[in-house]
């Protein structure tokens, strides 16, 4: 009786089986644990196929093997290990050393430009794989199309041409000797279904057929999945190529963009229900609400005053300012805070109802201040910015101020002159 492992997990079988591949992961039999894999060891050689020099065929069409030293033993004593795959209710046996490879799935797409026998195609590296429905292969039904990237694919080399098979999952490990394939006496009267079926082997109280790779895809087959993948990769240098001249295209206009002077770090703030932005670099200190003292009797847009570390600075309310609605109702969560900006050797606090985030702005996300699409005056708009968040008008602080600081400074100086009498 085969000696039969463990129904298997991702990475079981190939933690004896198969040594690091050249895909970007490990050979995983779920897509769930493909990063658990452990890379080992090579296969043994075993003694299923013939060898080129005694059969003299053209084995282009078959899977690539490891072939038997002639001092090796008799077929009698010779062990294979055999790995079971699920292609719905059905399960089939394959010889382990025939597979070069098995990952997940999920990465298989259809492809329009594809033989019609071919069911997806993966890239891996830069290279296109042909993948093969085993269902259709074996005729057991077809796989559905949300079962395209929910299984995996078995890597099959033909001579130089790798195809991939798709299957749902893996199965077991068998490791069997060769001759109890055809000779177990349990097999009894079952006649192989498969023109490429090895034998049979015992699985708990089921037979179990086992498979060979070989003559799964025939030459025409090969030649056409050849043909194919050199279109594919062709297309796809020329696209990658492409894709690097439109990039550079792209870099070498926005090097000439006059709006590339705009880009750099700004604080992006809420002023009702706008977007504003200022350069970091203009920013002294931002302040909680709480540093705010207000004056009675002054200009609607005069917040009140800031004293700091002994020195006493006027503070405008951006919203009053705009004449814009008031937005959200303020609270803790809003964060209204005070802005300290710098006006040459002067100080100038800014009232806003919501600090948001830091946003280091690229040219790519700057449009003309005409764009706005914000109820700013735009004298004081340098441009705006496209943000995840919504579209930020970009203010021009010194223009700003020169406007109404001196009404700021009238009204402080004012204030004082009351508050002496």
């Amino acid at each position: 009786m085969p000696e039969r492992n463990r129904d298997m997990e991702i990475g079981d079988v190939f933690d004896e089986s198969f040594p690091d591949n050249d895909y970007g992961t490990d050979p995983p039999f779920t897509a769930d644990n493909a990063a658990e894999t452990t890379p080992v060891e090579p296969p043994e050689p075993h003694a299923v196929a013939e060898t080129t020099q005694a059969s003299g065929r053209d084995h282009s069409a078959e899977p690539v093997t490891e072939g038997r030293d002639a001092d090796m033993p008799d077929a009698a004593d010779v062990r294979m290990k055999l790995l079971s795959v699920k292609l719905g209710e059905a399960e089939y046996a394959f010889p382990l050393a025939e597979i070069a490879k098995i990952i997940p799935s999920e990465t298989l797409e259809e492809d329009p430009i594809a033989p019609d026998f071919v069911a997806g195609a993966m890239t891996i590296g830069e290279e296109r794989l042909a993948v093969l429905d085993l269902r259709q292969r074996l005729g057991v039904g077809k796989s559905e199309k949300d079962q395209l990237t929910s299984g995996c694919v078995m890597i099959i080399e033909y001579g130089d041409l790798s195809v991939g098979f798709l299957i749902d999952a893996v199965g077991s490990l068998f490791d069997v000797e060769e001759s109890s394939l055809q000779k177990s006496d349990w097999v009894g009267d079952l006649a192989q279904s498969n023109k490429n079926g090895i034998g049979f082997i015992e699985a708990g109280e089921e037979a179990l057929e086992a498979i060979s790779f070989k003559g799964m895809v025939s030459e025409k087959e090969l030649k056409a999945v050849n043909n194919w993948r050199g279109s594919e990769e062709a297309i796809l240098k020329i696209a990658m190529q492409q894709e690097v001249m439109q990039r550079k295209a792209e870099e070498d206009a926005l090097a000439d963009n006059p709006l590339r002077e705009h880009e750099g770090a700004y604080l992006i703030f809420r002023v009702g229900d706008e977007l504003l932005g200022i350069r970091t670099i203009l920013i002294a200190e931002v302040l909680p609400r709480d540093s705010l003292v207000h004056l009675p009797l002054t200009a609607p847009d005069f917040a009140g005053v800031l004293v700091l570390r002994g020195v006493t600075h006027p503070v405008m309310d951006l919203r009053r300012h705009f004449d814009l609605p008031e937005g959200k109702e303020e609270n803790a969560e809003t964060r209204p805070a005070i802005i300290l900006v710098k006006d040459g050797e002067n100080q100038v606090g800014l009232y806003v109802q919501q600090v948001v985030q830091l946003s280091e702005i690229e040219v790519r996300q700057i449009q003309p201040r005409e764009d706005a699409r914000i109820g700013v005056h735009q004298h004081v708009l340098t441009v705006c910015a496209n943000l995840e968040i919504g579209q930020a008008a970009l203010i021009d602080v010194p223009a700003m101020l020169a406007d109404e600081q001196q009404s700021l400074i009238g009204a402080w100086e004012e204030v004082k002159a009351k508050s002496a009498a």
